[in-house]
């Protein structure tokens, strides 16, 4: 009787479990962890999640339990190949929602990835062998879900010599020396524990990777060791920065900077076989000049265009020549409780810019696609009269001279008095905006493209200009 009572019970517990695996909203393909210890024994950490969508959502409902206190410093996801944008929001308790900007496609892999700072010592104090120890204790976030992979990296404050540039050159006795402990039930519950230098912010730092495949879930990987507890008065941090690895104790922020002008360049298209279906694609200089010292422009851009993918480069601010040993990053603006703002973008440069620099800001971004456009239903020239609207953008500060170039993907006829074009009601080509009057000039002139305009009609652009911006 027992062997077939569980006979039994294997039969139906069998489908079951298959039905919940199958049901599973996303496969968690890999979570990664890029830990560097700070001072006092913080932490600032890039989360990276990547899963592969089953479903479609437009949030992670929660992630988590997170160490707190702590501080998001920037949040973004990504999928084929581009950037979108991706905010954090607290559920307490140390849990978070990550909020999409779009729903996830089925089938799909996706990318979240979180750099946030955790604003409390990670380590405890012991002592070993008569040395005062730091205990280093942070568990990575777990999961309701199986991980398919998980790596954990980390960046201790140990310093170890510049001629150490691979993995392969790290034995045992430099990690003895440098007062690394881990104990082998810790390197054993790994599938990889692999030592590596991480030449960061001009220092070598003994750096630890830690692998483990195949998580169940609620799976907690040990990652715990201890280091020499005088290090945690520096931790790894000082020198230079990259602006892939800048944080908040990167930023230098000292007097003020004034924008001079600006200037953007709006150009339309239409797509091949359909001309109610438009895009655009945009280029805005900033041109100010430093009269502090910075490395980050705080919520310079307001856009309802999302500009996170956006290519930005840094110009000579008067000779618009390319500036050398200069590059920058754009990034959504957070507040003080380390919350996105909406439509707001930082700009962070490779290096301070100096008292007295001018330079140019070049951002470029294009939308996402072709949109279909409204229409009058009524002729002009025995056309339809397609609107594209444009919301514009705002600057943090206000600034006298202002330049708008927009080009239409559609020609005219090559006699048009383009001298009164924007008083003519019948006009192939208009642009409107309610601060007309403010524009010192607003021509329509002829303008150039790839392609050739067919005989007796050309490409026309509108250029304008306000000297009296002062907006």
């Amino acid at each position: 009787m027992k062997n077939a009572y569980l006979k039994v019970l294997l039969i139906v517990l069998l489908p079951f479990i298959s039905l919940q695996l199958y049901s599973a909203p996303v496969t968690i393909e890999e979570t990664k962890f890029h830990c560097t210890i700070l001072q006092d024994g913080k932490l600032e950490v890039l989360y990276t999640i990547i899963f592969t969508e089953h479903e479609h959502r437009d949030r992670i409902r929660s992630i988590g339990a997170f160490i707190e206190p702590m501080t998001i410093i920037e949040s973004w996801g990504e999928v084929d190949g581009r950037k979108f944008r991706t905010s954090m929001t607290s559920n307490g308790g140390g849990y978070y929602a990550a909020v999409f900007d779009r729903e996830t496609v089925t089938s799909k892999k996706y990318t979240v990835n979180i750099r946030y700072r955790v604003d409390t010592s990670m380590t405890s104090p012991t002592r070993y062998n008569e040395r005062n120890y730091a205990a280093f204790w942070w568990p990575p976030v777990q999961w309701d879900l199986p991980i398919k992979k998980q790596t954990v990296q980390i960046i201790t404050p140990v310093e170890i010599p510049k001629s150490i540039k691979k993995a392969e050159q790290i034995k045992d006795d430099l990690v003895n020396r440098s007062g690394v402990i881990v104990n082998s039930d810790v390197v054993e519950s790994n599938d990889r524990w692999v030592y590596y230098p991480s030449l960061w912010k001009n220092k070598n730092y003994l750096s630890i990777h830690a692998e483990k495949i195949n998580l169940v879930p609620k799976y907690k990987q040990n990652v715990n060791f201890f280091f020499p507890a005088e290090l945690l008065t520096s931790g790894a941090q000082g020198g230079t920065y990259s602006l892939d690895a800048f944080s908040a104790g990167d930023i230098i922020e000292t007097g003020d900077f004034t924008i001079n002008s600006s200037s953007v360049f709006l150009d339309v298209d239409a797509e091949s076989g359909d001309a109610g279906n438009l895009s655009s694609s945009v280029t805005l200089f900033i041109r100010l000049i430093e009269t502090g010292r910075r490395n980050l422009y705080r919520k310079i851009v307001t856009s309802r265009y999302p500009l996170d993918d956006s290519k930005i480069t840094v110009l000579d601010g008067i000779k618009y020549t390319n500036y050398p040993s200069v590059s920058a990053k754009i990034r959504q603006s957070i507040d003080d409780a380390g919350q996105l703002i909406p439509d707001s973008y930082d700009i962070i440069t490779s290096r301070p810019i100096e008292k007295s620099e001018h330079i140019s800001f070049m951002i470029r971004y294009s939308d996402y696609g072709y949109i279909k456009m409204p229409h009058d239903k009524r002729l002009y020239n025995g056309k339809l009269r397609i609107f594209y609207p444009w919301h514009g953008l705002k600057l943090s500060q206000k600034f006298d001279i202002l330049k708008i170039s927009v080009t239409s993907p559609f020609t005219v006829s090559a006699k048009e008095d383009r001298a009164a074009y924007a008083d003519l009601s019948n006009s192939e080509f208009k642009v409107v905006t309610p601060s007309f009057n403010r524009f010192a000039s607003w021509e329509y002139v002829q303008g150039t493209r790839d392609q050739k305009a067919p005989d007796g009609e050309v490409f026309i652009d509108l250029n304008a200009l306000s000297t009296k911006w002062e907006s």
